[in-house]
């Protein structure tokens, strides 16, 4: 029987609702099974799940709990997927969609880059129908700056704006999996073509560029009163000069300058028909290839000379 009771627990600050309504969760109609969400412990939580008519929702749902609480119980790091499981074991034939199932997650190691716990699953009778041993989700990297992006992308942006109005982004995450989910909340399908044929180094730099020109332009957008804009709504694209190019959500193509820096890219935007230029600044950026630039070195050799 499910054991039903947490060391230390608290009611859950987000609802079942507001998990899918507000993102914490990605998954649509079929798979929106979480209908209580709560209590949550220091090594675990518990949850209400609905049966969802989609073949393997269920087992997903207790899975999404499970994430859920490694978004809650982390600052850093907190997006994670499942990576493994060591056994399932099933005491009946699987409840029918619109059956009500209790779930609990009970965690048993948290460490850097994984998350393993043990669930149960069980009728409204307390009568269990499944134990899953070993769930293992594996952590990506997240920080302060990109864990918003994954979460709201149309609202956020990676670059960070500098004095002078150019933007900067910088490579945060390490590894090529954290890589591949970030080009998938930048890229559209035409400029993921290009990625994939590139190698590995020089689709991380061209990646970056990208970032560095996509928020630029969103942002700039957004201080002249655009709403909400996915960074795939942008679409970059290089001109006969190897200019950026960009078009989107506006009528007339802005104007846009970038440069790359090892593990950084500094992007400059302005309106039609003039040279992209911050309050202090009246030039195109310059490529300059450096080792290990800090910040201030980058926006002395890549914005050249400022205005007198």
């Amino acid at each position: 029987r499910c054991q039903g009771t947490f060391s230390h627990s608290r009611p859950c600050a987000v609802t079942a609702q507001g998990l899918y309504r507000d993102r914490w969760m990605f998954h649509g109609p079929a798979f929106q099974g979480v209908t209580e969400l709560g209590p949550l412990s220091e090594d675990g939580i518990t949850g209400e799940l609905t049966v969802p008519p989609a073949p393997g929702a269920l087992l997903d749902n207790a899975g999404q709990l499970l994430g859920f609480w490694i978004m809650m119980r982390t600052e850093r790091d907190r997006l994670a997927f499942p990576a493994t499981i060591g056994e399932i074991r099933y005491f009946g034939p699987p409840p029918a969609p619109g059956h009500r199932v209790r779930c609990e997650v009970r965690v048993s190691a948290l460490t850097p880059t994984e998350v393993t716990a043990n669930l149960e699953l069980c009728h409204p009778s307390g009568q269990p129908w499944a134990r899953i041993d070993g769930w293992t989700d594996r952590r990506f990297n997240t920080d302060e700056v990109t864990w918003p992006v994954f979460v709201h992308p149309e609202r956020n942006v990676i670059a960070q704006r500098q004095p002078g109005g150019w933007y900067l982004v910088r490579d945060r995450w390490p590894d090529p999996a954290t890589r591949e989910l970030i080009m998938r909340r930048y890229l559209n399908s035409g400029e993921r073509t290009d990625y994939q044929q590139r190698s590995p180094r020089a689709a991380q730099r061209w990646l970056l560029g990208r970032i560095a020109v996509k928020d630029a332009v969103r942002d700039w957008l957004w201080h002249s009163g655009a709403g909400p804009i996915f960074p795939v709504e942008i679409t970059v694209s290089d001109d006969t000069t190897g200019r950026p190019h960009v078009t989107g959500p506006f009528e007339e193509p802005l104007q846009v300058s970038l440069a790359g820096a090892g593990t950084l890219a500094a992007a400059l935007v302005g309106p039609p028909g003039r040279t992209p230029a911050g309050p202090d600044i009246d030039m195109d950026i310059d490529i300059e290839q450096i080792t290990d630039p800090d910040e201030r070195t980058l926006a002395t050799l890549l914005l050249g000379r400022t205005s007198s």
